[in-house]
C-alpha cells in the first residue's frame, strides 16, 4: 500500500515538473512583438577618471564627470567602465518598446525616453551620491511643466515614478540681447588635440594641416560643437575629455578667438586674453537639458492635460479571442508621445482604465489609433485601427498575421 502511495507521488511530481517544463519552453517561444529588448543597445568604454563626452544615434549628448560611478557599497571605481546607453525619442521607439507613458495610472505626454546602465568587470555600478550625468536631450518643440519620472517594467509596460520638477538652463539675457540682426558673438579659448592623431587645430590655432589617415572629420565636427555651444565654450585650464571612443585635449589659448553667426555667414575674429570663467551653456530652446541620478530608466514628461477630456464609453472587442495568446492591447495618441495600455475587463473586452469599476477619461474628438499585439502558437498576428474619439463607441478588430519587421513599418508609417 506504502509503495503505491509512493508510486503515485512520484508519478505526479514527474507529470508537474514535465508540465512545468513545457510551460517555460512555450513561454521562451512567445518573444513578445512590442518589448524594451526592441530598443537597440549603444555600448561605449570609458575611462573612470577623465571628464567624458558622448553623443547617442539620435543625437543625445550624456557628460559624465570623473568618479561619477562608484560599486554598490559606494567605493570609487578605477579603469575602463562599460557604459550600456538607450534612447527612445520617436513615437516609433516608444511604441516598439513598451514604453508606455502612464504614472500609476494617469496619462503622460513624454519628451523623450533614456537607458543608462554601467558595469566594471561585470560588476554592476551605481552613480555616487554627489553625481550625476548630464544630459542633452535634442526635441523638436520643448513643452511646458516638463518632469523627470524613473521608469519600472510591468507586466502591462512602463511605469513612470517620483516625478522632478526640471527647468530647462536659461539662456542668459544679455545674450538674448545680443540676437539681432547682426548675429550673435561667441568668444572660446580653446584649442584641442586628440591623442593618437597629428592633427592638433583649433579657430585660433590650425597647426599642421590634417591627412587623410588624420582626425576623423566627424569627430572634429563634434569638437568644433562642443567649443561653440552656446556662448562659446572658456576654460581657466588644460583638461583631458573622452569624446565616443577618442581622448581629446583641450588646451587653454592666451589669445581668444571670436565667433560671429549673421544671416547663416559664420566669420571669426582674433580679439585679446578672454574674459570671464569656465562656462558652458546649451540652446534651450531645442534641447531638453536635465541630469540624472540613479541608472536605468528616465523619462521627460508631463501630466496630460486636455480641456476636452470627459468620461466615455469605448469598448475594445478582439474578434476570436479565445485563440490567441499574450494578447495586449494598447492606444496611440496621433499628434502626442502618449502610448497607454488597455486594460481586459471582465467581460474579456478591453478598456483604459484601472478597473471594471472606473469610466475611461479621453478626449473626445482627439485622433488615436488602437494597437493590438498577439501570437497564436508561435505566430505573430496584430490589428491596428485609427478613428476620433466619441463619447460612446465599440471597436472590434480581427487580428492578422505580421512579423517583428512588419510590424514595425506598420508603426513608421502610422
Amino acid at each position: 500500500m506504502i509503495n503505491i502511495f509512493f508510486r503515485c507521488l512520484l508519478l505526479g511530481i514527474i507529470l508537474f515538473l514535465f508540465g512545468c517544463q513545457n510551460s517555460e519552453e512555450k513561454t521562451k517561444g512567445l518573444s513578445k512583438l512590442i518589448t524594451t529588448e526592441n530598443i537597440p543597445i549603444q555600448e561605449f568604454s570609458i575611462k573612470s577618471d577623465i571628464d567624458t563626452i558622448l553623443t547617442g544615434k539620435q543625437g543625445t549628448t550624456l557628460t559624465i564627470e570623473p568618479n561619477t560611478f562608484v560599486d554598490t557599497n559606494g567605493n570609487p571605481v578605477k579603469g575602463l567602465i562599460n557604459l550600456e546607453f538607450k534612447e527612445c525619442l520617436t513615437k516609433a521607439d516608444i511604441i516598439l518598446g513598451n514604453l508606455t507613458t502612464t504614472s500609476n495610472g494617469r496619462f503622460l505626454e513624454s519628451g523623450g525616453m533614456v537607458y543608462i546602465n554601467a558595469t566594471s568587470n561585470n560588476i554592476q555600478l551605481q552613480i555616487a551620491k554627489n553625481k550625476s550625468i548630464g544630459i542633452k536631450m535634442p526635441s523638436d518643440s520643448i513643452l511646458e511643466n516638463m518632469q523627470l519620472f524613473e521608469g519600472v517594467e510591468t507586466e502591462n509596460g512602463m511605469n513612470w515614478i517620483n516625478p522632478v520638477v526640471i527647468e530647462n538652463e536659461k539662456i542668459d539675457k544679455a545674450q538674448g540681447a545680443i540676437v539681432q540682426q547682426r548675429g550673435v558673438v561667441k568668444t572660446s579659448n580653446v584649442a584641442y588635440s586628440v591623442k593618437g592623431y597629428h592633427y592638433t587645430g583649433s579657430y585660433n590655432n590650425p597647426g599642421p594641416a590634417p591627412k587623410h589617415d588624420d582626425c576623423p572629420v566627424e569627430l572634429q565636427n563634434k569638437i568644433t560643437a562642443l567649443i561653440w555651444a552656446g556662448n562659446g565654450l572658456m576654460i581657466s585650464k588644460d583638461s583631458t575629455i573622452q569624446m565616443d571612443s577618442f581622448e581629446v585635449t583641450l588646451i587653454k589659448t592666451e589669445t581668444g578667438s571670436e565667433w560671429q553667426e549673421s544671416n547663416s555667414v559664420e566669420t571669426q575674429v582674433q580679439v585679446g586674453k578672454p574674459k570671464g570663467q569656465n562656462s558652458f551653456s546649451e540652446d534651450s530652446k531645442s534641447n531638453y537639458i536635465f541630469s540624472i541620478k540613479k541608472l536605468g530608466w528616465a523619462n521627460i514628461d508631463r501630466l496630460y492635460n486636455d480641456p476636452r477630456t470627459k468620461e466615455i464609453d469605448l469598448i475594445v472587442l478582439i474578434n476570436n479571442q479565445d485563440q490567441f495568446d499574450n494578447v495586449f492591447v494598447s492606444m496611440i495618441i496621433k499628434n502626442k508621445n502618449m502610448y497607454l495600455p488597455g486594460y481586459q475587463k471582465k467581460d474579456n473586452s478591453y478598456a483604459f482604465t484601472h478597473g471594471d469599476y472606473e469610466k475611461t477619461l479621453l478626449p473626445v474628438g482627439e485622433t488615436v489609433s488602437i494597437l493590438i499585439t498577439a501570437y497564436q502558437k508561435k505566430k505573430a498576428f496584430y490589428a491596428i485601427k485609427t478613428f476620433q474619439i466619441k463619447e460612446k463607441e465599440t471597436i472590434t478588430l480581427d487580428l492578422l498575421p505580421t512579423t517583428d519587421a512588419d510590424l514595425k513599418k506598420q508603426l513608421e508609417v502610422l
